[in-house]
């Protein structure tokens, strides 16, 4: 039973693309009857070896749609309710010390509220790495005093990551 739940979480997690929600959910239920009566069987006949190996691909299919149905979930939690690169109302906690990179102040924040254009509240507790831009006027500006924990509102314009140091993550 570990083989079969190894070697499923394994292919999913290798997949490139997540499937429907669906199609995880009828995989599932299909594996779960499928195990059920393999189940029944290997009770009335004493669990003959071939019995107890037909179990391996079930929990590997049970496996595969478990891990798939977390994982649309979680990418369904972080979907954000709005397009990117609008510019947008937010709340959001500074988690990290920021960089000072040119004319720029880089941090880690948590997005806590996006308000969307229409003037809804959307709560998301969504990690984001922000940039300050300051002294675009020529002035030498400096940022804000940026702190871990302050929590602040502004304007901001969310861009999904980019780059290959984490691919498809």
């Amino acid at each position: 039973v570990c083989l079969g739940w190894v070697l499923g979480s394994a292919v999913q997690l290798i997949q490139p693309h997540l499937w429907p929600l669906r199609v995880y959910a009828l995989l599932a239920m299909m594996a779960a009857g499928v195990g059920l009566l393999l189940w029944v069987a290997g009770q009335r006949r004493g669990w003959p070896g071939r019995l107890v190996w037909g179990l391996v691909p079930v929990v590997a299919v049970l496996a595969f749609a478990s891990v798939g149905l977390r994982a649309v979930a979680l990418q369904a939690e972080r979907r954000l309710p709005v397009a990117t690169g609008q510019a947008l109302q937010a709340d959001w906690r500074i988690t990290r010390l920021p960089r000072i990179e040119g004319r720029a102040a880089v941090f880690d924040a948590t997005l806590l509220h996006v308000y969307t254009p229409d003037g809804a509240e959307h709560a998301v507790a969504l990690p984001v790495r922000l940039s300050w831009r300051f002294g675009g006027n020529g002035a030498g500006a400096a940022p804000p005093e940026l702190r871990p924990g302050q929590v602040w509102r502004s304007t901001v314009r969310l861009h999904p990551p980019r780059g290959a140091a984490n691919p498809y993550g």
